[in-house]
């Protein structure tokens, strides 16, 4: 509880301090290469905190933008690590425990509206992980185990509710795949096996005008 409470303190001081900074129209996010955890420092520009083995990390671009900014501690990313875009607002939060990837993920738009919030633990996924439209619609839902996708995957109406579900094991979609309307009655649902679909269709007497039913492709 104390570790989410500074996590917060710390994105709220963030992005507080950046917000002044020119408007800039840059709406790319790190990848996922860019997450993980890297013990290299040659192209940080490092400094010593007193009475302390933390090393304060800044990387800038090539016109002398900080682009990532965070601590070492033996030579290993730690704490919240800070990702900029160009004009200085805040990009993306990354939590480090020992060089890896831990804990809350957030990528930011260039308006300050949250893209997606992620759980990562030991640098794999482990939670859920929301994409939202706009920093307040969520547009999807997949929650993960050890990096894999793992129960059930939701995709949303605009307007809120439920438009498609599928069940993943390991990465693969096993159990239901269900489609539904935007009143939230069930359109059409499928069984999938390892990956393969093995039953269903569309619910009978079910309206299912203007609806796009794509099926997953066992992944």
């Amino acid at each position: 509880m104390k570790l989410h409470f500074l996590f917060i303190i710390s994105l709220i001081a963030f992005i507080s301090c950046k917000e002044g900074a020119k408007t800039n129209t840059a709406t790319s996010t790190p990848t996922d290469n860019s997450v993980q955890g890297s013990g290299d420092m040659k192209d940080f520009e490092i400094a010593d905190i007193p009475g302390s083995n933390y090393k304060r990390a800044t990387k800038k671009d090539e016109n002398g933008h900080t682009i990532e900014e965070g601590f070492f501690l033996d030579g290993k990313k730690t704490g919240t690590w800070f990702n900029y875009y160009p004009d200085g607002r805040v990009v993306a939060i990354r939590s480090f425990i020992d060089g890896k990837v831990d804990g809350t993920f957030i990528t930011i738009d260039d308006r300050g509206r949250i893209l997606l919030q992620a759980l990562y633990r030991d640098n794999f996924l482990n939670g859920v992980v929301t994409e939202y439209k706009n920093g307040s619609r969520r547009m999807k839902e997949t929650f993960y185990k050890d990096g894999k996708k793992n129960g059930v995957q939701r995709e949303y109406f605009e307007l809120g509710p439920p438009r498609k579900e599928v069940d993943y094991k390991d990465d693969v979609v096993d159990g239901k795949v269900k489609f539904f309307n935007d009143k939230s009655v069930l359109i059409a649902e499928y069984e999938y096996k390892n990956g393969q679909k093995v039953g269903g269709g569309v619910v009978s007497g079910a309206d299912s005008t203007g609806l796009n039913i794509a099926l997953p492709e066992g992944k």
